[in-house]
């Protein structure tokens, strides 16, 4: 499913708008401390949460998935913030 496209406004303010949306449903109350822009990726969103571990939502353009990508310590005893996701959304 295309989020939005080039024409009649700005795509990439719709695709973070729908991952920031993605984010306020997928996370439990209270772990996520931060939120921010992350321009680098098509409307891409970085998140911090409260133990201190962060990750980049982003879409891609060639497959129109939300993907997420983060750092993936192996010795934490703890899973990462997220995983990387590819879904339908």
């Amino acid at each position: 499913m295309v989020v939005g496209s080039c024409k009649g406004g700005n795509a990439m303010e719709e695709y973070r708008e729908r991952i920031k949306k993605y984010i306020s449903i997928s996370f439990e109350p209270g772990t996520i401390i931060k939120c921010e822009d992350f321009p680098l990726l098509p409307g891409g969103v970085r998140v911090f949460d409260n133990r201190d571990q962060e990750c980049v939502f982003y879409f891609d353009l060639l497959s129109e998935r939300l993907y997420c990508t983060g750092p993936d310590d192996p010795n934490s005893k703890q899973p990462p913030l997220c995983v990387a996701y590819a879904g339908e959304w």
